[in-house]
């Protein structure tokens, strides 16, 4: 009796140790798979860390980068504003002395013409003063007449425009028939040139055609095309230097007539 029972608790015994060893198995073995997950989780967690660092550290080089490439564009465009303002400078010094050159070339000619000029005065005071082709009439006498034309000249060279204008508008208004009345009109042309009454001017000019054998037509045109220039009338001036040219190619003017024609 004694025996069964000790049996019993034997066994009885060994089943709760039994138990005790399963549950205690399974309880290690829970415990192991959570700290493998919690393993499993930090890995993760670090493996993410990580990558974040490395995504940081990607952004901050690529800040660094625009940072740099923006300085650079700053840099290149304040070259581009330099150079574009050197440009404009050297552009604007190639304008000035063109038109420095342009202007010694316009005061050349025009030095030219009044040289031109003023020996074609003094060869109209010779011709007056030696020739006996003037016709006499009775308002005024040949060397009336002469005396008037060679002042006139003679005040014109001495700048007295209007002293100069007044004899020979006295010559012209005479009545005499000379072969001198179109220099005289072509004179009056010329001192309104020089008073810069340019719109006068070329009424004076235009008239001198009137005289049909006059040999100051080629001058006329060539100053009616300098009224034009001035007036900035470019279609009227290079007409007449069209006209100049097609007509008067022996004259003394055409080179000139040629270098401003546009």
């Amino acid at each position: 009796m004694n025996y069964n029972m000790l049996k019993t608790f034997n066994l009885r015994l060994f089943f709760v140790f039994t138990c005790l060893m399963l549950f205690s198995c399974v309880s290690n073995n829970g415990n192991f798979k959570s700290k493998f997950k919690k393993k499993i989780l930090k890995d993760k967690i670090d493996s993410t860390d990580s990558k974040k660092d490395n995504v940081s550290l990607f952004i901050s080089r690529n800040d660094s980068l625009i940072n740099l490439l923006n300085e650079k564009n700053l840099e290149y465009e304040n070259l581009i504003v330099y150079l574009s303002d050197k440009i404009d400078y050297l552009d604007s010094k190639v304008l000035h002395v063109d038109s420095i050159s342009t202007s010694i070339s316009n005061a050349l000619v025009s030095f030219q013409d009044e040289l031109g000029l003023i020996s074609k005065s003094y060869n109209e005071i010779s011709q007056v003063t030696f020739s006996d082709t003037l016709i006499e009439v009775s308002s005024i006498d040949d060397e009336k007449f002469k005396r008037i034309y060679i002042e006139s000249l003679a005040f014109y060279q001495n700048a007295e425009w209007e002293k100069s204008l007044k004899g020979f508008q006295y010559l012209l208004d005479s009545g005499n028939v000379s072969i001198f009345l179109d220099n005289c009109q072509y004179w009056l042309g010329e001192i309104y040139f020089k008073m810069k009454k340019y719109h006068n001017s070329i009424d004076e000019f235009n008239k001198v055609f009137l005289y049909i054998d006059s040999n100051k037509k080629d001058d006329s045109l060539y100053r009616l095309a300098s009224c034009y220039i001035l007036l900035e009338d470019e279609i009227k001036a290079n007409e007449a230097l069209v006209n100049l040219i097609d007509n008067y190619p022996n004259s003394e003017y055409v080179k000139k007539a040629n270098k401003l024609l546009k």
